[in-house]
Formats: structure tokens, C-alpha cells, sequence
């Protein structure tokens, strides 16, 4: 199964606060909330038609290996991809990309949404910011 995850419905949150910031944040709550950190990499080797306009500005694909659940009859394999990139005004945007791949006898199905556990990655992000700057 693949480690990356296209962006079909993709979860967006803008934070004001430097980069390393919230690249250190973000990896903190996955890690806290059980998703181990598999690599960091450049977006621009798995979104070709993605290009900075400035190349000054910093950014980086975060891969969380997978979360595995077996059931009686079926499975359940879950990994989080987020796409942090530096903005112009000194912000950072968050993007979460979520995946469920349940295995049911001889099917698969797929699932890009997780609002409940989404949000809670996003508050605990904004939290650990917020500590950070007082």
C-alpha cells in the first residue's frame, strides 16, 4: 500500500507562525496521538504539477507509517500524510490528507475522511503554537 496520499479531499488550516515552528508542532501531535513519523520529503518529487513560486520558501512532506487494526472478518490500515508550506506573509499552511483502507474478505474500501480525528490533530497543533510563543 502506498505511503502517499493524493490530495482528494484534503483538510486545509492556516497557522501564524513560523515554519520550523509548525513543522516541530505538527510532528509532536502525530507522534503523541500514535502516528509514527515514517519520512520527511521534498513535495515537489510526488506533485509534479505543483511548483513554488519562489524557491526561497521552505515546505516538506511529512509520512506517517501505517496504523493497523485487525478485526474477526476485515482490517483496517490508516496513514496521515501532511503538507506544511511556508507562506509569503510569514504564516504556514497545514494540510492533512487522511486514508482508510478497510479490507473485507476479497474488497477493499477506500476512506479520505476522518473529521473527528482531523480536527483534534488541528487543535493540538494550535495549542502546542500557542505554548510556544508565551
Amino acid at each position: 500500500m502506498p505511503h502517499y496520499v493524493t490530495d482528494k479531499n484534503p483538510y486545509k488550516r492556516r497557522f501564524d507562525s513560523q515554519f520550523a515552528q509548525t513543522l516541530e508542532a505538527t510532528k509532536a501531535t502525530l507522534q503523541e496521538m500514535g502516528w509514527a513519523i515514517k519520512e520527511e520529503k521534498d513535495p515537489g518529487i510526488y506533485e509534479r504539477a505543483w511548483k513554488l513560486e519562489d524557491p526561497s520558501i521552505e515546505h516538506v512532506l511529512i509520512f506517517t507509517e501505517y496504523n493497523k487494526s485487525n478485526f474477526f472478518v476485515h482490517s483496517k490500515n490508516t496513514v496521515i500524510n501532511a503538507y506544511i508550506r511556508e507562506n509569503k506573509s510569514g504564516s504556514c499552511d497545514v494540510e492533512l490528507r487522511y486514508l482508510s483502507v478497510t479490507t473485507h474478505f476479497f474488497k477493499e474500501f477506500f476512506t479520505y475522511r476522518n473529521d473527528k480525528l482531523i480536527n483534534k490533530i488541528y487543535k493540538s497543533i494550535e495549542e502546542k503554537l500557542q505554548k510556544s510563543e508565551t
